[in-house]
C-alpha cells in the first residue's frame, strides 16, 4: 500500500507515508474485496482490514474420529467491503507507480496465487515495469533455503536492472 497509495490516501494509521523506489511483494494479498467474496475469508484478511466481521465457529469439542463441519463465514456486509476495496493495493494500480516484483507460492492457501497474476497484468496494462517470481509446489512462504535465497536475490538485482537504484 506504501508503494500504491495516492498521496491523498489518508486511511487511519497510512499518512505520511515515504516516497516508495521499488515494491517487492512477498506473497502478499493485493485484493482484500475479492478474498472475501469470492474465496472466503480468513483471520489473516481480517487482520488487514481491521473488521469485527465474526469469525467461524468451531465446536467446542471435537470427538475423535469425527470430522469437522465445514467452515462458513459471514456474508460481508457493504461497510466491511467498502474497507476491503480501500485497503487492497490493486485498487491503486495506475501508471507511474514503482517498479514491482512479486514472489509466491503456486500453492499458497492463505493468499490466492490467482491475486499474484491479476496484479502483473493490472501492472502490465498500467505501464508499470514489474517481474514475478513463482516458487513451484510452495505454499505462503515455506520455501526452501535455497528457493528462499533466489527469490531474495531477484528481488535484489530487479530494482537495479530497472534503474530505481544505482
Amino acid at each position: 500500500m506504501a508503494g500504491y497509495a495516492p498521496p491523498s490516501f489518508n486511511s487511519e494509521g497510512c499518512t505520511d507515508q515515504p516516497r516508495v523506489a521499488t515494491v517487492l511483494d512477498f506473497y502478499g494479498p493485493t485484493n482484500l474485496a475479492e478474498a472475501l467474496v469470492e474465496h472466503g475469508s480468513s483471520d489473516f484478511t481480517h487482520q488487514w482490514l481491521g473488521t469485527d466481521m465474526p469469525s467461524p465457529l468451531y465446536p467446542a469439542t471435537i470427538s475423535p474420529g469425527v470430522r469437522t463441519p465445514p467452515v462458513e463465514w459471514p456474508v460481508p456486509d457493504a461497510k466491511t467491503l467498502a474497507r476491503a476495496h480501500e485497503m487492497s493495493p490493486m485498487t491503486y494500480i495506475r501508471p507511474g507507480l514503482p517498479p514491482t516484483f512479486v514472489v509466491y507460492g503456486d500453492s499458497d492457501h492463505t493468499v490466492d496465487p490467482t491475486q499474484d497474476t491479476q496484479l502483473k497484468k493490472a501492472l502490465d496494462a498500467a505501464g508499470v515495469p514489474n517481474g514475478i517470481e513463482v516458487v513451484l509446489a510452495r505454499g505462503h512462504g515455506n520455501f526452501s533455503k535455497e528457493e528462499a535465497d533466489r527469490s531474495k536475490l531477484l528481488c535484489l538485482e530487479f530494482p537495479k536492472a530497472q534503474g530505481t537504484l544505482k
